[in-house]
C-alpha cells in the first residue's frame, strides 16, 4: 500500500512540533536597552486585579446632588476658568465617571457642541450628563442655552443618556437651571 506523500503543511507542522523549548523565559522587550526608564517601568508594573477594580469602582463619588457637583467642581479648579462649561458623565448610580472640559461656548455650532458632549459620554459609558457653566445665570437662561439644553435632552435620551441638570457658578453661588430625569433617578 502506498503511503501519502507528505506535503507543505505536513513538513510544517514537524518543523514546528519538533522546535526545541527555551529553557529561559524569553525578555519582554528584547530589541529595547534595559537602561530606557520608561521600559523598564513597563516591565515592572503590575497588573491591577479584578478586585481592586470593583473597589476603586465602588469608591467612585456620588454626585446625586448640587453641593456634591459642586464640591467636585472645586477640587478640579473649575472656579478659576471663567466662561467655560465642563461636562460631567455619572452612571446609573450618579457615580463620577469622568468630565470633560468644553471650553468657552460663545457662538458656537450647537449641533458640534452637542456631538462632542454625547461622543464623550458614549465613549465611557455614561448614563447622565450634569453639565457645568461658570457665566451669568441671564447668558445661560438665553436662547443659545435654551437651544443647547434641548438637543442635548432630545439626542441624549435617544442613545439612552440623560440630561440631568444644567449647574452655573455666578458671582452669587452655584444656580440649577435645569433639572432632568426627576430626582437623578435611573430607575
Amino acid at each position: 500500500m502506498a503511503a501519502p506523500e507528505p506535503s507543505r503543511i505536513h513538513s510544517l507542522i514537524d518543523r514546528i512540533l519538533s522546535f526545541p523549548a527555551r529553557s529561559d523565559p524569553p525578555a519582554v522587550f528584547d530589541i529595547a536597552k534595559p537602561d530606557f526608564a520608561a521600559v523598564r517601568a513597563m516591565t515592572e508594573a503590575s497588573l491591577p486585579n479584578g478586585e481592586d477594580q470593583d473597589e476603586d469602582w465602588l469608591r467612585r463619588s456620588e454626585l446625586r446632588s448640587t453641593g456634591a457637583v459642586a464640591t467636585m467642581l472645586e477640587s478640579i479648579g473649575f472656579a478659576g476658568r471663567r466662561g467655560e462649561t465642563e461636562a460631567i458623565f455619572v452612571d446609573a448610580r450618579c457615580g463620577l465617571i469622568g468630565s470633560q472640559a468644553i471650553g468657552k461656548l460663545i457662538a458656537t455650532d450647537t449641533d458640534a457642541i452637542v456631538s462632542r458632549i454625547l461622543r464623550a459620554a458614549s465613549g465611557c459609558d455614561a448614563r447622565g450628563i450634569i453639565l457645568a457653566t461658570q457665566c451669568s445665570a441671564a447668558r445661560v437662561r438665553g436662547p443659545y442655552w435654551r437651544q443647547i439644553i434641548r438637543k442635548l435632552r432630545s439626542k441624549g435620551e435617544a442613545i439612552d443618556i440623560v440630561l440631568l441638570d444644567h449647574v452655573v457658578l455666578t458671582a452669587g453661588g452655584w444656580n440649577r437651571l435645569f433639572v432632568g430625569a426627576g430626582a437623578w433617578s435611573f430607575s
